[in-house]
Parts: C-alpha cells; sequence; structure tokens
C-alpha cells in the first residue's frame, strides 16, 4: 500500500484515541503529548480518553476525557467512567486508536463494531498478554515497532516508524560533549538491568580510565529497594564524582542531556526497541546496547553481549579511546538514519494511511 498522506480527507476524520497518561510533563509518557498535537493537525477533532490526566496544552480541536486516575478513583469507577465517555462521544469519532492498552478493545471493541467503527491497536510488547490476544478480534489492524513484537508478521500486524519528534530531538549547534561522558537516561528497574551498567563502572574505574557516568532516572516505589542497591554498589565512584545521580525530567527537556554526552547506555532485553535509543541518536549521542533489534545499525564495537558487565565495559573502554573524526561522523549517520526512517511526521503519514482505508 502506497503512503501517500490525505491532508484534505483526513480533516473530515473524527478520531477517538484511548491512551495511558496525557501529561507533557511525564518522564516516560510526555512525548505522546505531541503525538495528539500531530494527530489534531490531521483530524477535524479528536477525543482522547485517558486513565489519568496532568499537565497539557493541546490545540482546541482536541477533548481529553480521563478515567479518574489522578483523583483516586477506584477499578469500577475507571468502568463507570469509561462506557459513559465513549457513548456520550459516540457521535464525535468514527475511527479508535488504542495506544498500548489492549484493555480497551477487551471492553468497548464489541460495540465499535456494533457501530461500525474501525479500531485500531498499537502494541509493542514481545509476548502477547490475554487482552491482547482477545482485543485483536476487535482491531482492523495493530501497529508495531520491533519486529520482536508479539502482531510481526501476523496478519493483521503493520510494522511502524518510532515516531521520533525530529524537531527538539536534533543535534544542535551549541552541544557541548564532555570527553568520556556516560549516559543512562530512563526508568530506574530491574527490567532495566542497571546493576550490569553499575559493575561495568567499578570495571572501567579500576582499569584507571578517565570517565563519567550521568544516570538519570527516578523508581517507581516497588522499586526503591533496587535503587538503593545501585546507589550503594558505587558508593565509593559517587564520592570520587565519577558517577552522578539525577532525578528523572520531562521527556521535552531529555534532548539537552543527551547534547551534553558522549555515550548513551541502554540495557533493554533484546527484540525490543527503546524509543529512548532512538532519541539519543538524533541528537548525536552515541549509543552501546545489547540490543539484537539494532545490529545491522549500530557497528559491533557499540553492542555488548546481554548482561555481561565485562563485555560491556571493554565496548566503553574501546569507544573512549576512539578519534573525535570516527565519533563525529558516526553521529551523523545515527542521527540521519532516524531522521529518515522513524521521524514523527513519518510515523504520522503512515498511521493516517492505515486510518483512512
Amino acid at each position: 500500500m502506497p503512503i501517500q498522506g490525505s491532508q484534505t480527507k483526513d480533516k473530515f476524520m473524527k478520531l477517538l484515541v484511548l491512551t495511558q497518561k496525557v501529561d507533557k510533563n511525564d518522564a516516560v509518557l510526555g512525548f505522546f503529548h505531541k503525538w495528539l498535537e500531530k494527530m489534531a493537525a490531521h483530524c477535524e477533532s479528536v477525543v482522547v480518553i485517558c486513565l489519568g490526566r496532568g499537565q497539557s496544552d493541546l490545540p482546541a480541536n482536541v477533548k481529553v476525557l480521563s478515567l479518574g486516575k489522578e483523583a483516586g478513583a477506584s477499578r469500577f469507577k475507571y468502568l463507570i467512567n469509561f462506557f459513559t465517555y465513549i457513548w456520550q462521544e459516540r457521535n464525535q469519532y468514527d475511527r479508535i486508536f488504542v495506544h498500548m492498552n489492549p484493555e480497551y478493545l477487551v471492553l468497548g471493541g464489541w460495540l465499535w463494531r456494533i457501530w461500525r467503527k474501525p479500531a485500531y491497536l498499537w502494541f509493542n510488547h514481545q509476548h502477547g498478554s490475554w487482552p491482547a490476544r482477545c482485543g485483536q478480534i476487535f482491531a482492523a489492524k495493530i501497529f508495531y515497532t520491533s519486529a520482536s513484537s508479539f502482531f510481526s508478521g501476523r496478519a493483521k500486524g503493520v510494522a511502524m516508524p518510532v515516531g521520533i519528534d525530529t524537531e527538539i530531538f536534533n543535534r544542535a549547534d551549541n552541544e557541548s560533549r564532555p570527553a568520556n561522558s556516560l549516559l543512562y537516561l530512563g526508568r530506574v528497574s530491574p527490567i532495566k538491568n542497571l546493576e550490569v551498567l553499575v559493575e561495568a563502572a567499578k570495571i572501567i574505574d579500576q582499569k584507571n580510565a578517565k570517565f563519567v557516568l550521568d544516570i538519570v532516572g527516578s523508581a517507581l516505589s516497588k522499586d526503591a529497594g533496587y535503587f538503593k542497591n545501585l546507589q550503594i554498589a558505587v558508593a565509593e565512584l559517587v564520592a570520587d564524582r565519577k558517577v552522578f545521580f539525577q532525578a528523572e525530567v520531562p521527556n521535552y527537556q531529555t534532548p539537552a542531556i543527551y547534547r551534553q554526552h558522549d555515550f548513551f547506555i541502554n540495557l533493554t532485553n533484546p527484540g525490543s526497541l527503546d524509543k529512548a535509543i532512538l532519541e539519543a541518536m538524533a541528537c548525536g549521542c552515541l549509543t552501546i546496547v545489547s540490543n539484537t533489534s539494532l545490529k545491522d545499525i549500530l557497528p559491533k564495537e557499540l553492542l555488548f553481549k546481554e548482561k555481561d558487565s565485562l563485555d560491556l565495559a571493554d565496548k566503553i573502554l574501546a569507544a573512549l579511546g576512539w578519534e573525535e573524526e570516527k565519533k563525529e561522523a558516526l553521529r551523523s549517520a545515527l542521527a540521519d538514519y532516524v531522521g529518515s526512517r522513524h521521524g514523527l511526521d513519518l510515523l504520522m503519514d503512515k498511521l493516517f494511511t492505515y486510518l483512512n482505508s
């Protein structure tokens, strides 16, 4: 199917979007605020139903309705609000886009099918939960970005660009990258494998290499113990001002942080395509990962064995010795790759081609 976005046709669309959170200041989900801005430019109107709402500044043709998490609503109240909203707004949308939460399809899919309103799901997890398996029955198409997604290669599956907002995630003229500067940016959680990075930092220090590692992110209350153990593990390096911890920041503030570092370290499990990796690339930050999804994009020198602290340390030590000319050539190539393959405008053009079909 050719990808030819039709602004004239799109403008007649009334879209219902279901997502977890609308909050431009959220460190993890703040990016979706920009997605909604772009969707609004394609549509006559957009109704958004979210589990919780924070700060937003959206176009006039966007209406946001919260299920009430920010107000402490119960799960039963969520359900009442959900069915109230999809009923009262039924004449204000003719397409449905469900972002990452297939539970909404399980709940409302049968009604949308009766009303002949096609629904589309964005789902990028590797494993198909029961809501995803059930919800797919009501989905016209299911969008994903990683070849390891549960719906990759399936009849309804459609591979998509990741959707990086290159208007803010880009290389700036005044970027400052101190030599040997390392960055981890993201949620602090066992699933992020940060213990591998702190062990690698200790190995690098034992080899008397000069470096500074910034760990930017916060932990959920359930992961507070994990976070504390990480801090204890590198307490000496923190005292020596070689490792620094910083609390999470809104997604739109992260480009400045990427531009202040030579290397970005990402330890997500192989197969998933973490959006932060591409955001860092777009900002000219060289990425060192164990993610096999990037084996055809990154040089072997920047790929380490999964959960192998020694191999990660070896890869970092080697990269710290690169000439600036080599680093600059790779920065440009990676930033160009993101812009040409995974830009947000590319995603929106392709998305609305399917929503209009």
